[in-house]
């Protein structure tokens, strides 16, 4: 899983195909306020919550990573409130995490565009193109 708490927002932002102006307009705010909570990574438990909900995951999946999770409880009651009411990426991700676990797919921006592309096509096409790919991987792992 990605390493830090805006890559985990960015990549689960991509996997529910929406972009950050959609993702910032479903949330409330405006695109910049949104761009700079994603890059930096700094998000309340307020709109943690509400971006967990947008996204359709739990929020300390987007805190911690899937890895984390079962380590980690949140509690987001107000009784137990911090003095800082911004959530931080924390110092250590879970210590049984392997160091050589695969990065996951997160696509470039060409990447995003042919994805779009694949899916507006008709289902005609869309199996003729995704058979085609299909049949030059297969012809490259046999090289």
């Amino acid at each position: 899983m990605s390493d830090t708490i805006n890559q985990r927002i960015a990549l689960y932002r991509k996997m529910a195909n929406l972009t950050q102006t959609e993702a910032a307009e479903r949330m409330g705010m405006k695109y910049s306020t949104y761009s700079q909570m994603e890059r930096k990574g700094n998000i309340s438990a307020e709109r943690l919550r509400a971006l967990s909900e947008i996204l359709g995951v739990k929020p300390e999946i987007l805190l911690y990573g899937q890895e984390g999770k079962q380590n980690k409880e949140l509690n987001f009651s107000a009784e137990k409130t911090e003095i800082s009411n911004t959530l931080r990426q924390p110092s250590v991700l879970a210590e049984n995490t392997p160091s050589f676990a695969p990065a996951p797919f997160v696509p470039n921006r060409k990447e995003e565009n042919i994805l779009k592309i694949l899916r507006n096509l008709p289902k005609e096409d869309y199996d003729e193109v995704i058979a085609l790919i299909n049949k030059k991987y297969k012809a490259s792992k046999t090289r």
